[in-house]
């Protein structure tokens, strides 16, 4: 069943919106919600982390913590770029799936490092998910998505930013005691290798948009305007006089050039 394609099914498909429902919750779990908890993961350990780094002979300074907070952003901008690539050969659906392979890498570094550098590799390649997700997961939503629906529909990639934020904040908070431990934070970065396989169940994209080059428009963007041909644009013509008419009385209803008629002035040859 969601196997399927959203867009261009029947009217009397009594599984269209329970296929949207279920594939706009994988693609949350499995793309967005990485995004939001990688971001939230290390606010509640930077005291946590450190400690338990140099309790196994590696102390790190200020600037090595900053810098394995910092490279998740230079990840996030290597996923954006780069997935351009693979998003014109493979798709957005196939794309979001080859971005599980970095999540479970980034688990493995953030779960078996114990020296600063190794840490910054794990927040690199989460980082390359993170700026997959954003570039991926709304288009994804809203090109599955029937017309009508397609605004809220792409909010939920925001939606699923945010409850990753609030999950990571929730099971590293200190208070809480679930992963804000010194002997259990390694634990918070096995949750994404849980949630990220829920992309698998996406239902994949409208085939011609698949087939679609990044360089070329998309057919299924194009069938909905009528006429897709080039044309110029049709502006309503306001003349100069009419708009200064409010301020100068005395030029409105002076003769002005009417569009097509290069050099003349209302159907007449223009003389100085």
């Amino acid at each position: 069943m969601l196997s399927e394609p959203l867009m261009g099914e029947a009217e009397d498909d009594n599984y269209k919106w329970l296929r949207l429902f279920a594939t706009v919750t994988a693609v949350a779990l499995g793309s967005s919600l990485q995004f939001g908890f990688a971001t939230g993961s290390l606010n509640n350990l930077e005291q946590i982390v450190p400690e338990d780094l140099a309790a196994a002979g590696n102390p790190i300074v200020t600037w090595q913590w900053a810098l394995i907070n910092s490279m998740f952003s230079v990840g996030g901008l290597i996923g954006s770029y780069g997935v351009v690539v693979p998003l014109a050969y493979f798709g957005r659906k196939n794309t979001l799936l080859l971005a599980n392979f970095f999540v479970f890498l980034s688990s493995a570094l953030m779960y078996l490092g114990t020296v600063w550098w190794v840490l910054v590799l794990g927040r690199v390649s989460i980082g390359v998910v993170a700026g997959v997700a954003q570039m991926v997961a709304g288009s994804y939503m809203t090109e599955i998505s029937p017309i009508g629906v397609r605004g809220s529909v792409g909010v939920c990639s925001q939606v699923g930013i945010v409850l990753g934020i609030s999950l990571a904040s929730y099971l590293t908070a200190p208070s809480f005691a679930v992963f804000g431990t010194i002997d259990r934070w390694r634990f918070t970065f096995l949750v994404p290798c849980v949630s990220s396989p829920s992309s698998s169940a996406c239902s994949r994209q409208p085939q011609p948009c698949a087939r679609t080059p990044a360089l070329h428009p998309a057919p299924c963007a194009v069938r909905l305007v009528p006429d897709p041909s080039p044309r110029p644009m049709q502006v309503p013509l306001l003349a100069v006089p009419d708009l200064c008419a409010p301020l100068l009385p005395g030029v409105a209803g002076l003769p002005h050039q009417e569009p097509g008629r290069g050099g003349h002035v209302d159907g007449r040859p223009h003389t100085a």
